[in-house]
């Protein structure tokens, strides 16, 4: 068995021991068992603050307002899907030419 395999195994095993002793309901309170999932799923905002996004790059550029980063995203987000159709199909359209 490759140690890749060994670190793979080890781990799934570590983390569900984890979890289930995490919400084993013999040892833990109800309230405990809620805190727990609550960490776990975070379903409640953790006590430090995110930053969010500061500032993005594109191309070369540095974009520090929040509504030019939105449409940046929007921008990107919004032809991600039709560049990879055009890249599908001339990747299609050399494979079969050669």
């Amino acid at each position: 068995m490759s140690l890749r395999k060994v670190y793979k195994k080890s781990s799934l095993e570590a983390e569900s021991c984890y979890y289930r002793e995490l919400f084993d309901s013999e040892t833990n309170s109800t309230k405990q068992l809620w805190r727990n999932l609550n960490q776990v799923s975070s379903f409640r905002h953790s006590k430090s603050k995110s930053r969010g996004i500061s500032q993005l790059y594109v191309i070369n550029k540095t974009v520090p307002k929040t509504a030019d980063i939105c449409n940046g995203f929007i921008k990107y987000f919004s032809t991600v899907g039709q560049k990879l159709v055009e890249n599908l199909h001339q990747n299609n359209y050399t494979n079969h030419m050669s």
